[in-house]
Formats: structure tokens, C-alpha cells, sequence
């Protein structure tokens, strides 16, 4: 049921941002209680079935106020900000092989084809306790600055420049 999920996320979001008082004061707070409360209405979706069901999904949110942007991460959904052409930032996964590339025990060349490239070791739903979160710094934008997010549908078949290279 992780097309449930995305949607739990996706509503929630749009409900979350609505409602909240504009300009957001603090961007940090505001994302984690965003993505934990996306977490708690997947997992109260799961309870309600019966039996209950585990459904989940990986997740980026970005925030981009007076020219800064801020975002939060679970799993391998990604943010890229693309500036001139070129990749200047893009999320860490939270993944079985990122973590072993992170150790030195596998090559950046080796992400691509370990079988064992689809396991997240963080999500939202799933179980009841809450996952962890990642929250980046500020990150001023400057005119004609590109910021992507997407899933693993997109990164997995274009490379990081192919991507810079089309956007701009």
C-alpha cells in the first residue's frame, strides 16, 4: 500500500501547509511536525485495517521562503538544487548501500547494481515508533537556481548530470 501512503503524505502536507500561519517562523520545526504527523496518519491508516497492515513510503518536503530554501528526508525520495548547469546539492539517501558507500565499504561506482540497492532504512509508516529525520541548513537560492525533488522513479534512470543538463 505505498501508493496509499504517498497520498497520506501528499494530503497531509497540503492540509499541514495550508493551515499554517504564513510566514513560517520556524522552517526546522515546521518540516519535522509536518513529516511526523504524515507518519502518524499513515500508521493510524494501517491500525485501522484488520488485520492492520504496515503501508509506507519514502518522503522530501521543502520549505522556500524570501529566498532561502530548507527541507526534510525519509528514505531515497530526493531534493537536487541544480545551479548553472551543474549539481550543487542533492539529499544523502537513507539507505542500506549509501550507508556501506558512507563506511568505504563499497564503491560510489557500486551503488548502481548491488542487489540490495532498494532497501531504505528509513521511511514513514511502517512501524508505530517515529523515524528519524532528516533536516538540512539553510540554503540561500539565487536567481535561476533549480530545486527538484522526486522518487527513485525518476533518479534511478537519469543520471545527476543528465538531469542538471535538461532543467537548465
Amino acid at each position: 500500500k505505498g501508493e496509499v501512503a504517498a497520498q497520506i503524505l501528499t494530503d497531509t502536507c497540503n492540509s499541514f501547509f495550508y493551515r499554517a500561519p504564513k510566514p513560517i517562523h520556524s522552517p526546522r520545526e515546521f518540516l519535522h511536525r509536518l513529516l511526523q504527523k504524515a507518519h502518524e496518519n499513515i500508521t493510524a491508516y494501517g491500525l485501522d485495517h484488520k488485520p492492520a497492515i504496515k503501508p509506507r513510503t519514502t518522503a522530501v518536503v521543502a520549505l522556500i521562503q524570501d529566498g532561502v530554501v530548507r527541507w526534510a528526508h525519509a528514505g531515497d525520495s530526493r531534493l537536487y538544487i541544480f545551479r548553472n548547469g551543474q549539481t550543487l546539492h542533492r539529499t544523502v539517501d537513507h539507505s542500506y548501500v549509501q550507508q556501506l558507500e558512507q563506511h568505504g565499504l563499497i564503491a560510489k561506482e557500486e551503488l548502481e547494481t548491488h542487489p540490495q540497492r532498494n532497501y531504505v532504512t528509513r521511511c514513514l509508516g511502517g512501524n508505530i515508533s517515529s523515524p528519524e529525520i532528516t533536516i538540512s541548513k539553510s540554503v540561500r537560492l539565487k536567481d535561476g537556481d533549480i530545486v527538484m525533488l522526486c522518487s527513485d522513479g525518476l533518479w534511478t534512470h537519469t543520471r545527476d548530470e543528465v538531469m542538471a543538463r535538461v532543467l537548465s
